[in-house]
This record gives structure tokens, sequence and C-alpha cells, in this order.
């Protein structure tokens, strides 16, 4: 690994990290305008109390009840009430408060009633006083109905940090021990709550074989419920299978598939189909693993990976099927077409592709390219390869360990 590339990805990561603190100081800020909701409201009571028009005491229920439907007066901003029982972020679903059908009507139906309390009370009953304070309280809701909207996006953006800490997750098992370790040391500086960068630690340790630091460190994300709940579960399964308690692991992944059914989320996140793939993969589950890598093809940012899973899938199935080394190549040359500075691994991968088509000098020559700028024990892999082609040597394609077998 040289030096512009260690500094890219610790820029990278330590960029990620310092938007994660940034994202801490936004829940803060919204607490203390919470606060501030809160007092206004309090403030305000007493005089909307005294007013006795009966035609604006009937628009004021109008605004108690908005009052009462975003939760405010009564439950003290319920979305917001756990702030000081968990300062743990992500307790929404991962399609954000908004989304929520329940919270949509409440939106509409607050929306609707403060329309018709701001526009039709009879203002010219109220004193300059009470037109003042009653203006107050309408801003007050207003600025208290943005402030649930934010919240819901916060939550919604927690979830968005799993996607910039993938690519340092190793997702295709390609990494050296160097580039693992490095990577892990920044890791490690990360926020307790950043359970994204904790999950990204976990899929790590397991790539190094340091399996029970992997389980300590994905039981970590698992302490509380969180929209990033399915990915680290199945961070979990894979780490089980490695640890070959592969009854807790099935256990899990069972789980996993009847909340899926019984929750309104009709589809995985990619990064959930990719980590059901390659866990399917290293059971031997071929069917499955393409089924989930083929529906990453369409995903843009997951294409070009996703190539390369399926051409290395076929490669270890080739041996059982003569039409899977055609595909090998298919999926690997439209990779390495996706690839502008195809580096050692598409080569790699596009001359496993070739070999299990039985174009071994193709392949060879492939390998020499990757040798150009594979390293470590990348470049040993390389090697194994050629020993494979020229000799017959055993060699297998692991999808958790990435290294041969």
């Amino acid at each position: 690994m040289d030096s512009n590339q260690d500094s890219d990805f610790v820029s990278g990561i330590g960029k990620i990290q310092k938007d994660y603190s940034e994202y801490l100081e936004k829940r803060r800020q919204m607490f203390q305008e919470y606060q501030t909701v809160l007092s206004t409201l309090k403030d305000t009571e007493f005089e909307i109390q005294k007013i006795q028009s009966e035609a604006v005491k009937q628009q004021l229920s109008a605004l108690q009840s908005a009052l009462q439907a975003l939760d405010y007066e009564h439950r003290a901003l319920g979305f917001l009430q756990d702030y000081n029982a968990t300062t743990r972020p992500g307790g929404l679903p991962a399609d954000g408060l908004m989304y929520n059908p329940v919270h949509r009507f409440i939106e509409r139906k607050a929306k609707a009633e403060l329309s018709v309390a701001k526009h039709e009370i009879e203002l010219q009953q109220l004193t300059s006083s009470q037109r003042a304070v009653f203006q107050r309280r309408v801003e007050t809701i207003q600025k208290g109905q943005l402030l649930h909207q934010n919240w819901g996006q916060w939550h919604a953006d927690w979830h968005k940090f799993i996607e910039r800490y993938w690519p340092h997750s190793d997702p295709e098992r390609r990494f050296t021990q160097a580039e693992i370790e490095a990577r892990l040391e920044i890791l490690a500086k990360a926020d307790p709550q950043d359970f994204a960068a904790t999950i990204t630690t976990a899929l790590l340790l397991e790539r190094l074989g340091k399996y029970e630091l992997a389980l300590e460190a994905i039981d970590n994300a698992l302490i509380v419920k969180h929209s990033l709940q399915v990915t680290a579960q199945l961070a979990k399964v894979s780490i089980l299978y490695s640890l070959k308690k592969n009854k807790e692991a099935k256990l899990l992944m069972l789980s996993i598939t009847k909340s899926q059914s019984l929750s309104q989320q009709t589809q995985l996140h990619p990064i959930d189909r990719w980590l059901k793939a390659r866990i399917a993969a290293s059971q031997n589950q071929y069917s499955q693993s393409e089924s989930e890598w083929k529906a990453l093809v369409n995903v843009k940012p997951m294409e070009l990976e996703a190539r390369r899973a399926l051409a290395l899938l076929s490669f270890v199935r080739a041996s059982k099927s003569l039409i899977e080394g055609k595909r090998a190549i298919k999926e690997a040359q439209m990779a390495m077409d996706l690839d502008p500075r195809a580096d050692w691994f598409s080569h790699f991968v596009l001359a496993a592709a070739m070999h299990s088509a039985g174009q071994d000098d193709q392949a060879l020559g492939e390998l020499l390219e990757s040798h150009k700028t594979a390293v470590a024990e990348n470049l040993e892999l390389c090697d194994r390869l050629r020993k494979h082609i020229e000799n017959e040597e055993p060699f297998a394609w692991d999808f958790v360990r990435g290294y041969s077998r």
C-alpha cells in the first residue's frame, strides 16, 4: 500500500468521523430548540386562558388539538422524550419518521387545524397584547412542526453513514492485512454511538479471522434497537458461521427473515443484500447468492463489485457446469469495462473467469497484469492462481476471508 492510498483512506474515514460529530451536534441543537418550544408554550398558556371570547376559544380548541397531535403539551414532544433516557441515535425505522403513515396523517391534521386557527380566528376581538400572545403561540407550534420533520430526517440521515463506511469494510475481501489493520486503527477512534463504524469494525475483524473480537464488536452494535439492526444482525450471522456456530447463525437468520416479513419494509437495503449473498456463498448456497448479487447489478454504486462477485461465483461453480465458465467471463469482462483503472483485482477476477472457461493462456496473461499492481498477500494470491492453472495445485476462493483455501 503506497503512501497516497494510505492518505486517501485515512482522510476518507476521518471525514466520516468528523461529519458524524457534526451530526450529533445537530441533535443537541434540536433538543435545545425543543426546550425553547416547551418554554414558550408554558409562558403563553396563562395568557391564552385569560381570553374570554367564546368564538376565539372555539378557534383555540383547534390549536389545542394540533398541540396534542404533535405531542407537545401532554407528552413533552414524545419523539424526543427518549433523549434523556438514551443518547443513542437511530431509534426510528430506516425510512424515517415522516414516511410512517400515522405520522403523515398527524402532520396533515395538525397543519389543517393550524390553518383554520390562524386564518379564521376573530382576531379583532383580541387586544393587541392578546394578539401578540396568540401569534407567538401559533408560530411556536409551526416551529414545532418543523422540528418534528427535522427530527425524522435526522434519523433517516443516520442510516447514510453505513453507506459511506461500506467501501472500507472490504466488501470484496480484497484488502491486504496491512490495509485492514490501518483502517481498524482509525475506526478505533469512532464515537461509541457510531454503530455504522462498529459494524465496519466487526466485518474487518472477521476478515482477519479474529472471530471472537468480531463477535464482541457486533454485539456492541446490537445493545439497543436502531435502524441498522438488520445490517448488524446479518454481520453477526456471518461471524457466527465463521465461528462454526451454525445453529445460532441459522436461528438468527430465521429471526431476521421473520421480522422482515412482519414489517412494512419490503426490500432489503443493498448492503444487507450483499451480506446475505456473501453468507449464502460461504455456505455453498450459490443459487441464493446469485439471486442477491444479480439484484445488486441494478444498483449503480454496487454494479462493478456485484459483477465481479458473480464472476467469482461462476468460477467456483465452473467445475460442475461448463456454462458457468462463459458466465464468469461475461461478468468479469463487463466489470473490467466498468473499471477505468482496472487494478489488480479486476485482472485477477478476469483471469479466474478465463481459466474456468478453459482459456488458460489468456488467464495467465491477465495474471501478469495483476502482478503489476498487487502487493503482499494479494501478490501471493495471484501466484496461487497461477500455480493452480499451470500445475493444478489446489485453489478455492473463500467468500468470507478472500484468501484461497
